[in-house]
């Protein structure tokens, strides 16, 4: 069964998924949100918590139309958004949702571009992200606003969804899989900003 690993269970693979985020500096201490469907309920990180001292028996169960089964803290405030794209996919079981620091900058000045230079800088991106990369304007964080464009440029599993100003999401049949989905965006991202550096160096004239 996908989303597993032996000795961990759904909430310790959420939990250690975030502290991985956090670690990398993929997600700031309260930023970011992880979700997994198991059949017909969802288990979604808390609202408020810090990163580093998330244990699992914070992540929040819910049923698919977002009414708390189990847990006490309060859900994610992009519960909405993460429902709705399970809504739209059956085969989508993983949710990933991070604030790559480069990512949102680079995508932010290549804008429309960003797509094409991502796949041309990384021999990865193409074999992993082949639902495609795909660019989201700003709105609020939790916003109707924004789970609707998101669903909007949703296409499928195995796709990342830049969301500018704010963050990456990635949608995956797995959960190891959609956080690699994040931290490939953010690499290939590192790669379009040296390049443009070195070459920017390469100009000056001492």
């Amino acid at each position: 069964m996908e989303n597993s690993i032996i000795g961990l269970n759904p909430r310790q693979l959420i939990t250690l998924a975030s502290k991985i985020l956090y670690d990398k500096g993929l997600n700031n201490m309260f930023d970011g949100n992880i979700s997994l469907r198991i059949g017909d309920k969802v288990l979604i990180t808390p609202s408020g918590v810090p990163k580093p001292f998330m244990t699992p028996d914070m992540i929040v169960e819910l049923d698919i139309n977002g009414k708390t089964v189990s847990g006490k803290l309060k859900p994610s405030i992009e519960t909405r958004l993460h429902l709705g794209i399970y809504g739209r996919d059956i085969e989508a079981r993983a949710i990933v949702h991070s604030h790559n620091p480069l990512t949102t900058v680079v995508a932010e000045v290549l804008r429309e571009r960003f797509p094409e230079e991502v796949v041309e800088k990384s021999i990865e991106a193409p074999l992993y992200i082949t639902s495609g990369i795909s660019i989201v304007g700003k709105y609020p964080p939790g916003s109707r606003e924004l789970s609707e464009e998101v669903l909007k440029k949703y296409s499928g599993v195995n796709q990342v969804i830049v969301l500018l100003g704010h963050g990456v999401v990635a949608v995956s049949t797995d959960l190891f899989k959609a956080l690699y989905l994040v931290e490939l965006l953010e690499k290939a991202s590192l790669q379009i900003l040296a390049e443009r550096v070195l070459k920017l160096t390469s100009q000056i004239v001492v």
